[in-house]
């Protein structure tokens, strides 16, 4: 069989977990998507400038971008790396409670793909931050729907996007092929996992009102 591949992911990703269950992949994809990430972040985070002249109102303005700084795009990459390893180590753990016969390469590759969906947000993202498209149907999240008033869920509801329903359903797809959880267990992992660090990050939020 062959080795899985990144693209697979997004039309077939059945297929892409019984290829990682048989012969997972961990460095290449590891890679190839720590790159797409950097891009992403770096295009997303963009900030343009426009400094009109003085003495003249129909002189065109001086245009200027601002990018993420590099260390802070290290510190990124570096959280990037991290949490992929956590959740591995996480639904590792979870696997042995359920008494699965899973390898660690096994675990850490799929947790490795399961960032693809989110990675194609992010640059979806930063291409619309690019060409100025504005607010598109991609970025709509349930906050804007519901317009919560200020508060926890107003704030976890805000990053659940087309992509982040996408994205559990692919990773609880994932567990259920590779691991051979309950499907309803892989579906309460698949949000449990999504949650947390949004949780933690919480924490650090004040909100406004």
């Amino acid at each position: 069989m062959n080795k899985p591949i990144i693209l697979g992911m997004i039309w077939r990703p059945r297929m892409e977990f019984e290829r990682i269950r048989m012969q997972p992949v961990i460095w290449l994809p590891l890679i190839i998507l720590s790159l797409f990430h950097m891009l992403g972040m770096l295009f997303v985070s963009r900030v343009k400038t426009e400094e009109w002249p003085l003495d003249s109102v129909q002189t065109p303005p001086t245009i200027s971008y601002t990018y993420l700084p590099v260390n802070a795009l290290i510190i990124d990459l570096l959280s990037f790396w991290v949490s992929i390893f956590i959740i591995g180590f996480i639904v590792y753990a979870i696997a042995k409670v359920f008494r699965k016969q899973v390898s660690l390469k096994q675990i850490f590759s799929l947790s490795i793909f399961l960032q693809v969906i989110p990675i194609l947000a992010l640059i979806i993202q930063a291409l619309a931050h690019v060409l100025e498209w504005g607010e598109g149907f991609f970025s709509y999240n349930l906050q804007d729907l519901l317009h919560l008033s200020t508060g926890h869920f107003s704030f976890v509801f805000g990053y659940i996007t087309i992509f982040t329903i996408w994205n559990w359903i692919i990773a609880a797809m994932g567990f259920q092929k590779v691991i051979s959880l309950p499907t309803i267990v892989t579906f309460v992992i698949a949000i449990v996992l999504w949650y947390l660090p949004l949780s933690i990050s919480f924490l650090f939020v004040t909100p406004v009102g």
